[in-house]
Order: C-alpha cells, then structure tokens, then sequence
C-alpha cells in the first residue's frame, strides 16, 4: 500500500545539472517526514539524469523518472498525475525557497479545507546582468482587487500551493506554453477556484542564461500577446519594487541582454545564497497572515 503523504513537491527538469546539484540538497534538507519529492526529467543529457537516478536510489527523492517529454509544462503534468500527497507545491531546479514559510502554508492548507490554491509573493533577479538588484513582486494587490472583482491576474507558479483534488476544477498545466505559470493562473484566476494568499515572501525568480526568459524570449512575447487577446485589453504588467524605484525587470525583455557572449554571471551557488539570504531578511518584520 502507497504511503499518502501531506505535501508533494513536484519539479519538472531539463539539462540544468549546474542548477539541480545546488537547489535539490536544500529541498531535500528541508522535505518533512510527511512531505514526498517527485521529479520528472525530460531525458537530460547533462549528468542530471544520472544524479537524480543515484538521489532516487538512496531515497532522497520519492518518485523518479527521466524520458523525452515535450517541455516542462508537460513534464509538470506527469509529476501531478505522480503525487500522493493532499496537497502539491510546484518548484523548479534553479530558483531559492523559503522552506519555512512553505511549512507554514501547509498548515494553513491542511487546517483550511475549503481553499482550493494558495498564492504568494517573493522577489525575483537577473543573474545575466552586471549588478544583481533583488526586485520584489507585489501581486497581493491583484489578489485583493481580485477578491472584489473576479477579474483574471497573473501571479507567479513559483509561489503556488494546491489541493490534488482540485485538479478537476483548476486543470493541468497548457504544455503548448513555454510561460506555462502566465497562463495556468490567468486560467485559475478566471475559474470557480477558492483562492487564498500568503503575506509571507516564499520564492526568489533567479533569472539566468539557461531560463525561458533567455533562450525563448521571442516565443514568449508572443504568447504574452496571445493572453491579451484572451483576457485582456492591454499589455500586461508585472510589477517589482526596488528600494527607490518601480520598474519591471522582465518586460519588455532585450535580446542584448543575452549577448552571444555573455557577461560573466554571479557563480550560481552565491546568487542562490543571496537568494536565501534576502528571503529570511525579507520575512522579518512581516505579519505572516492568510488572506481569503
């Protein structure tokens, strides 16, 4: 008989071995008695298949499996159908977590039945520019102009927290998406789903030269304009803060920032710590409350 577990984290991967060997010790270290890993892996070719094989085999991570998939929107969807836990929360192989807060969250979500996903914000940089400057996303306040209006939002999929058993009201991930999160919670937003939010900060968006944002950013704004049509009539907006400034750190997104020879980056490793580090500070001073 499975053992059924509380909490799932799901990641989806491809050749990121630089990223995996730094980011899954750490949610490995964090992975309660009650919780499980799934990991999908799209056939990497890299030494990350064979890496996650070895962890699998010395049961660091519950569930396993490398195959050509058809992107990781696809390979998300095969890590839903894995999981036994009651609850799933979506990471990815090169962006920081803050474990505690996740925690927390899942005690809400346990203890709150009747909330079907569980949103957040938390802070995002680019790791491909000369100055790494840490932005902080704020779609709190869509959320709370959404509990008034219903009107479809963007929020980032690094931050959700779900019910398994709302995948028959929120559906699975639209694979023929490369900015998959964009059009799963514009999807969620607009449906029947019982939505709540954090006021914890639980992720930081590490942008780098290996993200969707630098390989495929064409695709990307395409689709970007595919939404619009869908939902909206006018461009979206992601917003960040800095300390003295609004600016939108994503958008519009130039190719020179991806010079063919790039800029040297921040060694992964240190990016990731400072990553972690902004997170426990960022979470200082916060009331940790749930709004729905």
């Amino acid at each position: 008989m499975n053992k059924e577990y509380n909490l799932s984290y799901v990641l989806s991967t491809y050749n990121k071995f630089p990223f995996v060997q730094v980011t899954l010790p750490y949610l490995i270290n964090a992975c309660k008695e009650d919780e499980e890993i799934v990991v999908v892996d799209g056939g990497s070719n890299d030494g990350t298949s064979a890496y996650l094989q070895k962890l699998f085999e010395e049961g660091k991570i519950h569930q396993f499996i490398s195959e050509k998939d058809h992107g990781e929107g696809h390979g998300y969807n095969k890590s839903f159908l894995k999981t036994r836990g009651e609850l799933i929360k979506i990471v990815s192989d090169d962006d920081a977590y803050y474990f505690e807060g996740i925690e927390q969250c899942k005690k809400f979500m346990l203890g709150h039945p009747e909330i079907e996903v569980l949103g957040a914000d938390g802070f995002a940089v680019n790791n491909s520019l000369q100055k790494n400057e840490f932005s902080q996303r704020y779609d709190i306040e869509r959320f709370k102009k959404w509990q008034v209006n219903k009107k479809p939002f963007i929020f980032c999929g690094l931050s959700m927290m779900f019910r398994r058993d709302a995948l028959p009201v929120i559906g699975f991930v639209n694979s023929n998406y490369i900015i998959t999160d964009f059009e799963y919670t514009l999807r969620i937003t607009s449906g029947k789903a019982k939505i709540a939010w954090y006021t914890g900060l639980v992720y930081v968006n590490i942008i780098n030269a290996q993200s969707n944002s630098g390989t495929q950013w064409r695709r990307m704004e395409t689709e970007r304009e595919k939404l619009e049509q869908l939902y909206f009539n006018k461009r979206i907006l992601i917003p960040f803060q800095t300390k003295d400034k609004v600016k939108n750190i994503f958008r519009p997104l130039k190719k020179k920032l991806f010079p063919q020879k790039m800029i040297e980056p921040v060694n992964y490793f240190e990016i990731y710590q400072q990553s972690m580090q902004y997170l426990i500070e960022g979470n200082k001073g916060i009331k940790h409350e749930y709004l729905y």
